[in-house]
């Protein structure tokens, strides 16, 4: 956190914007806790604030504190020591693939939203001649059930296969947001999208950069959100008004003040839109009247 720990004393909470020295750290049953009067998803312990800085299980975040922070014996037997051999972080399963030419068919299928090459190739998406999910290869066929490939460094990788049923459409071993590595230093605006797709046609068609989690119903990591903050003047949530991604923009509203533009599905006496996302709605109506309707939905949220 950043913070020298002082037990008892009013603070306000480095981990969002705070104005009011509202919090404290406490001891209850032994354990050092941290309390945010305010907004109580903070309250715990450091493992529970590791949790959820930066999104992770409980091995894991014991694992990060024994890696970051200085610890004595007794410290590393308690939370289990890393380099002890009955120690094993989970490790990353390895994704390996080939990547091909681009062909027309290629073209034809992005050409639907549309997303040009020139995007595709900005946020480092490649078609895949072959690929392999750790010793298991999976069958593909360039023409009638391509694979593409988003990479995002350090062996990350999603792979997105849409000929396939939804459930085996996407296979990934990363956390990584989409669209972080392609975000400007600051500007006036950034939003936290549903997914690489909608990333990718808010930059073509709107020149708006954004970023969000590999899953519609995941909240991106803590750090990536206070990061966002810090740069850009507006931050808003843009998913689908459905139970994954309506849930996610409203913990982003409650918890980091971080406003929500949705098409309307029709429900909860919304005007249902004719499509359930962006892209989608591009698709059906051309890329021209979906500028206009995000920028109609944003001008209404924030300007």
């Amino acid at each position: 956190m950043g913070i020298e720990v002082v037990i008892g004393k009013r603070i306000m909470n480095p981990l969002r914007q705070d104005n009011k020295a509202g919090c404290e750290f406490k001891i209850s049953n032994g354990k050092i806790r941290f309390v945010d009067y305010s907004r109580d998803y903070w309250n715990g312990d450091c493992i529970d604030i590791v949790q959820k800085l930066y999104n992770c299980t409980f091995t894991e975040a014991c694992f990060k504190i024994i890696g970051e922070m200085p610890f004595s014996d007794n410290v590393a037997i308690k939370l289990g020591n890393p380099y002890s051999p009955s120690f094993t972080p989970k490790e990353r399963t390895r994704f390996t693939f080939a990547v091909r030419r681009w062909e027309k068919y290629d073209a034809q299928f992005w050409k639907q939203w549309p997303i040009s090459k020139a995007t595709l190739e900005k946020f480092f998406v490649a078609p895949c001649s072959w690929v392999r999910i750790g010793s298991m290869y999976i069958n593909i066929n360039e023409l009638n059930d391509p694979a593409y490939a988003y990479i995002y460094g350090n062996d990350e990788v999603k792979f997105y296969m849409p000929g396939r049923e939804k459930k085996n459409r996407f296979r990934m071993n990363t956390t990584f947001p989409h669209g972080w590595l392609q975000l400007p230093k600051s500007g006036d605006l950034v939003i936290v999208s549903k997914s690489q797709k909608e990333t990718m046609w808010l930059s073509q068609h709107m020149n708006i950069p954004s970023f969000g989690p590999q899953a519609e119903g995941h909240m991106p990591e803590l750090n990536k959100i206070l990061d966002a903050k810090r740069r850009f003047t507006n931050v808003l949530s843009f998913m689908d008004f459905e139970r994954a991604g309506a849930h996610t923009m409203w913990r982003l509203r409650k918890e980091h003040d971080i406003p929500a533009i949705y098409l309307g599905t029709g429900k909860f006496n919304t005007v249902f839109e004719g499509a359930k996302d962006i892209t989608d709605y591009s698709k059906m109506f051309g890329e021209l009247k979906a500028c206009r309707l995000v920028d109609k939905l944003i001008n209404e949220t924030i300007r």
